[in-house]
C-alpha cells in the first residue's frame, strides 16, 4: 500500500493517483488525507473540461459520452430523462452562458438500439439498414429508394452527420415542407465524422426530414442548436446497446473521425457491464479500456478531460470475476494519467437487486428515470469545479 506520505512527483505538474493510499479500497474507505488528495487530482485531471466550461461564453464546452446501453439511455421513459440529457441540463443550469437560455438537444443519431424511452426521431418509412461501423455511437442508417427519417426540433440551425461512400450517395434534406436539398457524401475514400450544415433558421420548431435523392447514403444523425452555436456547453451522446470495450475497438480506422470532428474538451467512458457479462477477463478490460482511450486522444488535438465512470455491479448474472477487478482496472488506468479519474458510482449508488429506493429496473441491470436523475446529479456534481 502506498503511504499516504509518498512525495508528489509527475512531470505535468499534477498529481498522480499513485501518491494516494490503495484505490482498490473504495473512495469512502480512504482516510482524510487521502480523500484530499483524491479531490486535488480529480480537480487536476478535470482541468481541460472546467478551463472550457469557463470559456462557455466564447466558445463550446464540448463533452463526448461514450458507453453502453445505460449511457444510451436504457430504462428512462423518454432521451430527456436519460443521466446524459440531464446532466445537461444540469450543466447548464449550474453555469449559464452570458445570453443564453439553455441550448439545443445536441446530438439525435439516426436510431437508439435501446427501447425503453423511444426514437429520437418522431416519424420513419422503409427499413434503413442499421450499419454498427460508422458514426457517433456507431449507429448509422444505410438508407436507399424512398427510406426517410423525420426529426422534430426546436433549433436556430442544425447539422447532418453522415458518411462519404466510396461510390454515389445523395443526401436530401427537407425543412418545414420546403424544397428538398441535395448533400452529395461521395468523397472516392471512406470518410465518417462529415457535418452539412442548413444555415441560421428562425427559432423555434421545425420539421427535418432526411431522405435519398440517389444511390446508397449513410445518415449518422442531427446535432441541434439552438442558440447554441458558438457557446454553451454541448453534448454528444455515443451510448451503444449490449457493446463491450471490443466492440468499440473494432473498425478503428473509420468511426474514431467522429471525435476528430468534435474535438471535445470531456471524454466520460462507462463501460464494463457487458465485459462481465461476456466473461471477459479483468485485465483485457483494462488493455482494452487503455486501447480505446489511446484511439480517442488519437483524434483530438488538445488532450481531454477522461472519466471512466464505474456503475454499480449488474446482480442479474454470475459472473466470473468480481465486479470491483473492472473497477481496479478503472483506477490502475488512473493512476498512471493525471488527466483521467474515476467516477464510481458503486459506492454512491445501491445495488441494483435493491428495489425499496426504486432506482433500479427489475432487470437489475438499468436504472430507471429516478435512477438516471441520481446518475446525473452525481455525475454534474463529480465533473463540476469545486
Amino acid at each position: 500500500m502506498t503511504s499516504i506520505n509518498t512525495p508528489l512527483s509527475d512531470s505535468s505538474g499534477r498529481i498522480p493517483l499513485q501518491s494516494i493510499p490503495d484505490l482498490s479500497a473504495t473512495y469512502v474507505g480512504l482516510n482524510k488525507v487521502g480523500q484530499s488528495k483524491f479531490e486535488t487530482q480529480r480537480s487536476l485531471a478535470l482541468e481541460p473540461w472546467h478551463a472550457a466550461l469557463a470559456n462557455r461564453d466564447n466558445a463550446p464546452a464540448k463533452w463526448l459520452a461514450l458507453g453502453d446501453s445505460i449511457t444510451e439511455g436504457m430504462g428512462a421513459s423518454t432521451n430527456l430523462n436519460r443521466w446524459t440529457q440531464r446532466s445537461l441540463t444540469g450543466l447548464r443550469n449550474r453555469f449559464a452562458t452570458t445570453g443564453l437560455t439553455g441550448g439545443g438537444t445536441g446530438f439525435l443519431p439516426s436510431h437508439y438500439d435501446s427501447t425503453s424511452m423511444g426514437q429520437p426521431y418522431s416519424a420513419s418509412s422503409g427499413t434503413p439498414v442499421l450499419n454498427t461501423d460508422f458514426g457517433i455511437g456507431r449507429r448509422t442508417a444505410q438508407m436507399t429508394g424512398t427510406q426517410t427519417y423525420t426529426y422534430t426540433i426546436t433549433c436556430s440551425s442544425f447539422d447532418v452527420w453522415y458518411v462519404t461512400p466510396t461510390t454515389t450517395g445523395t443526401i436530401g434534406v427537407q425543412i418545414d415542407g420546403g424544397a428538398v436539398i441535395s448533400v452529395n457524401t461521395v468523397g472516392g475514400t471512406i470518410l465518417d465524422g462529415n457535418v452539412w450544415n442548413s444555415g441560421a433558421l428562425t427559432p423555434g420548431t421545425h420539421t427535418v426530414v432526411i431522405s435519398v435523392v440517389a444511390g446508397t447514403t449513410y445518415f449518422g444523425g442531427i446535432s441541434v442548436y439552438n442558440g447554441d452555436e458558438s457557446k454553451g456547453i454541448r453534448l454528444y451522446e455515443a451510448g451503444h446497446y449490449g457493446w463491450t470495450t471490443s466492440n468499440w475497438l473494432t473498425n478503428s480506422n473509420w468511426w474514431p473521425r467522429t471525435i476528430n470532428t468534435i474535438q471535445p474538451h470531456l471524454v466520460t467512458i462507462a463501460l464494463g457491464t457487458n465485459d462481465i457479462n461476456a466473461g471477459v477477463n479483468p485485465k483485457t478490460f483494462g488493455t482494452n479500456l487503455n486501447s480505446l482511450i489511446t484511439s480517442i486522444r488519437g483524434q483530438i488535438t488538445a488532450p481531454p478531460s477522461i472519466v471512466l465512470v464505474a456503475y454499480p455491479a449488474r446482480t442479474d448474472i454470475t459472473p466470473a470475476y468480481p465486479w470491483q477487478s473492472y473497477v481496479d482496472q478503472m483506477h490502475s488506468i488512473a493512476s498512471a494519467d493525471s488527466l483521467i479519474s474515476v467516477l464510481d458510482l458503486s459506492v454512491r449508488m445501491s445495488s441494483p437487486s435493491n428495489t425499496a429506493i426504486g432506482t433500479w429496473n427489475a432487470d437489475k441491470v438499468h436504472p430507471v428515470d429516478k435512477g438516471h436523475a441520481l446518475i446525473a446529479d452525481t455525475f454534474t456534481g463529480f465533473i463540476s469545479p469545486k
